[in-house]
């Protein structure tokens, strides 16, 4: 009954000196003792000390400053001296004008969510750009201005702006001038977004450096789904005021949304909109739909081109002509950009004491960034037969942003559409990024100024045509909802907790969802009786019993399964769920029964009974049936004495789970019930090992590589004898 008689057990078999050994382990019960000596069981090295891994951390760090790893932290410098320039330099040329089109508009448009300036929407798509061309590793991924990330760090100016402000001139009492007004907020601005995209490098570095990328994979698709429609309606929102022509204040807070939608009622209902903003915005729209969803495709194969057509682009171009000889703003009032400085900008330091403000903001920005960009390099990588460097683009990305952060710009990311069109346009390399840049510089030096007559509700038209592919998201919640629908409470959440809080909040609320049902799962986790099946003798499969018909248990035996982490939140769960099946009971099989006697209810309807691949003839079947149905009735109630466990879909366990896989094995030992483990993986059994008990009680014999090696050994009559 002891542990020491299994030990015994494996002294008292002949040793491989006696016999050979190809007879001696064919011989023995093969547990996992026996397996990892047959099979030569390399022991994994002892665990690390922290000092060690500091160590080794300290010497990472060296290797990175030596000059021979710049080529490590600048993947240009191993690609651009081997351009293929009659391959590729015609494409990237196509490719980077193309995309350098589109961040025109792009720029000055989300400008405006970013709570800036449309000259810093232009530097964001110059600069940044140019730093991942340097240190990124994907072909394709368009930097720049992204609506969700312009909101969020839009939403956060908003918060700040009037704090910093009134910190600064609470002891003034001298009236402020307008012009000087808007100076003075316009450099609190500028200081927040280059200290928040300062930051936001910061995070994304020491993520990359700590190897902390598993981080990003609890944004699951749906949660960023969610997410990025709830982010879609306030975009969409903060659009509504400049296409109706009305000014509005900013709102703040829980359900913000809200208190505008009736604000913006109000104002059509008293007849406040600008009717000439309305129907110049309502125009626009209509055409930017009808172009790019009906002609586009007419005008390409008109065309013959594959190349897309900058619309946006030409909203542009043409609301500029048509607003300087119409004079849109002097004699229908239509609000216009305004003086655009050219020149490169200045660059400023960004300031530090603002961190603490911003570190919520910055993290949820950062994880975004990283998860859009990276899931975009490794979709285009795939397509186009190439890898990228996932822990380096974590450098990359936040090598950009410290970079970036010197001149007035706000964090930058991969945009959706703009990466899109850059692999359409048959885009080879990130040099396409250089041709892009020398047309927002002509734009920035030169054009800049002929654009000062755009109305600001045509940028406006454009952010909200943009927004569509968003928006369309919501139709995949039926589909969620008929796969899975944890799924789809995923998007659900995070996209209502989105437009009801604000972006980062209702990413935060999906994130916790997300983490809530992954725990609930591992704490709901249930133990599932398997039946063992075969119609060849070469193969047997074990499934759940109660979902197969020819699903076989042996008697006075339970096999069970558990597909989930042994931790500290499921451990007593565990044991909980064990006890009842064995000590509640009594095996009764009705699944079996109901079998039985409908076989018998056939008479001569079946010609052979099948089981396990032997046919008998009916004649036969029906007294053989009779026969088994008298077994069956005496066997209603057997009592549970052998119980194996198939730990194969538990990945780990921790002290507490290691406690109660011991615990329960000395628990059965003294009822006279033999319980073992099969198929633990290595962490497992290092983790038990690492508890005396385990050592103590010789324990380790009853574990068993497979499930058919714990019943095999469940035959062998003096180890069940030894326990009884």
């Amino acid at each position: 009954m002891t542990s020491n008689l299994l030990v015994c057990e494996l002294n008292d078999t002949p040793s491989v000196s006696d016999v050979d050994e190809k007879n001696y382990y064919e011989k023995v019960n093969k547990n996992q003792y026996i397996f990892d000596e047959e099979f030569g069981f390399i022991a994994s090295g002892k665990k690390k000390k922290s000092s060690e891994i500091i160590q080794e951390k300290l010497e990472d760090v060296r290797d990175y400053l030596k000059p021979s790893a710049l080529y490590g932290w600048m993947p240009i410098l191993k690609w651009l001296p081997k351009y293929n320039v009659k391959e590729n330099l015609i494409n990237d040329v196509i490719g980077g004008l193309t995309v350098g089109i589109m961040h025109v508009p792009q720029g000055m448009a989300y400008a405006n969510l970013a709570g800036m300036r449309p000259e810093n929407g232009l530097y964001t798509s110059l600069i940044p750009p140019f730093f991942y061309m340097c240190f990124g590793t994907s072909r394709h991924v368009s930097l720049g201005v992204f609506a969700v990330v312009s909101l969020m760090v839009g939403s956060c100016n908003l918060r700040l702006t009037q704090l910093l402000f009134e910190q600064k001139f609470s002891n003034s009492s001298m009236p402020i001038e307008e012009s000087l007004f808007e100076q003075i907020t316009y450099d609190i601005r500028v200081e927040i977004v280059t200290s928040l995209a300062l930051l936001v490098g910061i995070i994304q570095i020491l993520l990359g450096f700590l190897r902390l990328d598993f981080l990003t994979s609890f944004l699951s698709d749906q949660v960023i789904a969610g997410f990025t429609t709830g982010a879609a309606v306030h975009v969409f929102t903060a659009q509504l005021n400049k296409i109706l022509g009305v000014s509005l204040p900013r709102a703040s807070g829980i359900g913000k949304l809200f208190p505008i939608w009736l604000q913006l009622l109000s104002s059509i209902r008293f007849g406040e909109a600008n009717l000439s903003t309305f129907l110049l915005s309502l125009s626009t729209i209509s055409l930017l739909f009808i172009f790019k969803d009906y002609l586009d495709p007419l005008i390409k194969k008109l065309l013959k081109t594959k190349i897309p057509i900058p619309y946006d682009l030409f909203v542009i171009i043409f609301g500029t002509i048509f607003s300087y000889s119409f004079g849109f703003r002097e004699k229908f009032s239509v609000k216009v950009i305004g003086k655009i400085p050219t020149g490169f900008p200045s660059t400023r330091a960004p300031n530090g004491s603002l961190f603490p403000l911003l570190f919520a903001d910055a993290m949820a920005i950062a994880v975004v960034v990283l998860v859009v960009t990276i899931s975009m390099g490794k979709l285009f990588a795939k397509k186009h037969n190439y890898k990228i460097d996932t822990r380096q683009e974590f450098y990359a990305l936040g090598f950009m942003e410290c970079l970036s952060s010197l001149f007035p710009v706000w964090p930058s990311s991969t945009a959706l559409a703009r990466t899109l069109v850059y692999e359409a346009a048959g885009t080879k390399t990130q040099l396409a990024t250089v041709f892009s840049s020398l047309l927002l510089l002509t734009v920035i030096f030169f054009i800049g100024p002929f654009l000062e007559e755009l109305p600001l509700c045509l940028l406006s038209c454009i952010i909200i045509v943009a927004l569509k592919g968003m928006f369309m998201q919501l139709k995949q919640i039926p589909t969620l909802w008929r796969a899975n629908k944890t799924d789809a409470f995923a998007f659900l959440i995070s996209f209502i907790g989105t437009v009801v809080f604000d972006v980062v909040e209702g990413l935060a609320l999906g994130v916790i969802f997300v983490l809530g049902v992954l725990i609930m799962k591992i704490q709901r986790a249930r133990l599932v009786e398997l039946g063992r099946m075969s119609h060849n003798k070469d193969k047997t499969y074990y499934k759940p019993s109660k979902n197969y018909r020819d699903a076989v248990v042996p008697d006075f035996t339970l096999c069970l399964h558990f597909s989930a982490p042994i931790i500290f939140t499921n451990a007593e769960s565990f044991r909980s769920q064990l006890n009842q099946m064995i000590d509640g009971s009594i095996r009764n099989n009705n699944h079996g029964k109901h079998l039985l006697e409908q076989k018998m209810s056939r008479e001569n309807s079946e010609p052979i009974l099948r089981n396990a691949g032997v046919s008998i003839a009916t004649s036969e079947s029906q007294k053989n049936i009779l026969s088994c149905t008298n077994t069956f009735k005496s066997r209603i109630k057997l009592p549970i004495q052998r119980v194996v466990i198939d730990l194969v879909g538990v990945p780990f366990v921790d002290f507490t789970g290691a406690n109660s896989l011991i615990e329960t094995i000395l628990e059965k030992k003294k009822t006279g019930v033999l319980l073992m483990y099969s198929s633990a993986n290595l962490e497992i059994l290092s983790t038990l090992r690492q508890v005396e008990s385990f050592e103590k009680h010789h324990l380790f014999a009853h574990f068993f590589p497979s499930i058919e090696d714990a019943l095999d050994a469940e035959e062998n009559e003096n180890l069940y004898c030894s326990l009884k």
